[in-house]
């Protein structure tokens, strides 16, 4: 495996791809290439990103998520477009609301349709993370996320921090 780094002050020769573009052109495409894909996806499976995430969203609040909760995790949803995506699975019978009788809240809470549902879009979302790793070797992986945070921990940042306010990231669910 050749090294790409510094050797005595002057950069590794490397050839190919890797060459004619920076890392951060590699990122940026595979994030891109990879949402693209997902999106893709989904729609065939006739659902949003959007819908995908409030599933998640609901799938892992134990009493069920309020609006409020689903619209603090999702603030790039507008209001408006976040209760189109509840009544449209609501619509599907994915989701119910339930009304907690001591405090009139709403909770959204996953129907068996909406478990099964939500179940058939991770096995979309795993199936492209297989795709994209098609002929990658576990270790090669693992290389791979090492370098990246390495990168990372280089520029003065923890793997988890944000780069501007340095709170913690949070990953995707992708």
């Amino acid at each position: 495996m050749r090294m790409i780094g510094v050797s005595g002050g002057a950069a590794v020769d490397y050839a190919g791809e890797i060459r004619r573009q920076p890392i951060g052109y590699w990122i940026k495409r595979t994030g891109e290439v990879l949402n693209s894909t997902i999106d893709k996806r989904l729609r065939e499976a006739g659902v949003s990103r959007q819908h995908w995430l409030v599933l998640c969203l609901v799938r892992e609040a134990p009493a069920g998520a309020t609006r409020d909760q689903l619209h603090a995790s999702l603030r790039s949803i507008s209001d408006h477009h976040l209760d189109e995506i509840i009544s449209d699975l609501c619509a599907r019978g994915w989701l119910a609301p339930e009304v907690d009788p001591r405090s009139g809240v709403v909770r959204q809470t996953l129907t068996e349709i909406g478990r099964a549902g939500q179940l058939k879009l991770a096995l979309v979302i795993s199936g492209v993370r297989r795709q994209s790793l098609d002929g990658i070797s576990e270790d090669d992986y693992a290389f791979m996320i090492e370098c990246l945070k390495k990168m990372i921990t280089n520029l003065g940042v923890e793997p988890g921090e944000g780069p501007k306010t340095g709170g913690r990231s949070k990953p995707a669910r992708t």
